[in-house]
């Protein structure tokens, strides 16, 4: 029997509020691509903005790590990768604000859900995002390869189905900590024979086959002062144990690298550098790691 009391309409109508929060619509929208659409129950257009995210992003990643487009580039990715967050924001505001009425298509507790869910998925869906590492050069060990603030991109699953080779510039843990990243190139395989003479590498007892990309500074040869400790400059005859790579900067005379720290496991090879995606010299933008 009814108490004659009128329910307010927020109460009869379960589920629907008067109108829709713009400004949540388009905090969501940021947060997550496509979830401002759901929030306004905008089901197609939110299925459209994810999809739509997911394949730019791995074309933006792609075509930074594989063409060269000089400086232009990075340029036209950054304006990719804002023109996805702002094209959908204005449009989920101004959806949110023509909606008089919003049913609800779920509560809160399922947003939440939602976030986290793609946090956790999103590395599967931008897959490119994780094949692709970025890292800064801090040192000019590698010069003229990589100079001091170069910006590359390191295939990190390059070697799943490959082993390093001798000329391969790779990122590889630090075996002096376990922690620091660095960046040399490969020149010895498990099983080599490494030697160094007056600042000329042997390997196998032969001169080094890549020494177009090695350079000296320091027109000083160190010696060894018992003639068997190594030094930058001359070391005796090394094999590289099974498992194990020798790395050395291209130039030479100021790099820390095999010469005083040893070999790098195999495990502590994280992947091959590929391409240069940004530098404060323009014209190396987009040039392949060589």
């Amino acid at each position: 029997m009814s108490d004659g009391i009128e329910k307010p309409e927020s109460e009869a109508i379960q589920g629907q509020v008067a109108k829709p929060k713009a400004w949540l619509a388009g905090l969501l929208a940021v947060l997550v691509p496509g979830l401002g659409h759901l929030y306004l129950g905008l089901y197609k257009q939110a299925a459209v903005v994810w999809i739509s995210v997911v394949l730019l992003l791995n074309l933006a990643i792609l075509l930074l790590a594989s063409v060269n487009w000089g400086v232009f580039g990075p340029l036209l990715v950054a304006v990719l990768i804002l023109l996805l967050w702002i094209i959908p924001l204005v449009h989920v505001i101004i959806r949110a604000r023509q909606i008089s009425i919003l049913q609800l298509p779920f509560n809160s507790a399922i947003f939440i859900i939602i976030v986290v869910a793609w946090v956790f998925l999103a590395p599967f869906a931008v897959p490119l995002g994780t094949k692709y590492h970025a890292y800064t050069v801090p040192a000019s060990s590698m010069e003229d390869a990589l100079q001091v603030g170069d910006r590359f991109l390191a295939d990190q699953s390059y070697y799943l189905t490959k082993t390093p080779q001798r000329g391969d510039v790779i990122v590889f843990v630090w075996p002096g900590d376990n922690v620091t990243k660095f960046v040399k190139r490969c020149v010895g395989l498990p099983g080599d024979t490494v030697s160094m003479v007056d600042k000329q590498l042997f390997i196998n007892g032969r001169p080094e086959v890549t020494a177009a990309t090695v350079k000296h500074v320091d027109a000083n040869t160190q010696k060894s002062p018992d003639g068997i400790k190594p030094t930058r400059d001359n070391m005796e005859p090394f094999i590289i144990p099974d498992g194990y790579y020798y790395f050395l900067g291209d130039n030479r005379d100021n790099s820390s690298d095999s010469r005083f720290w040893g070999p790098v496991s195999s495990e502590l090879i994280l992947g091959k550098a590929v391409r240069i995606y940004w530098s404060s010299n323009f014209e190396r933008i987009g040039m392949p790691v060589k």
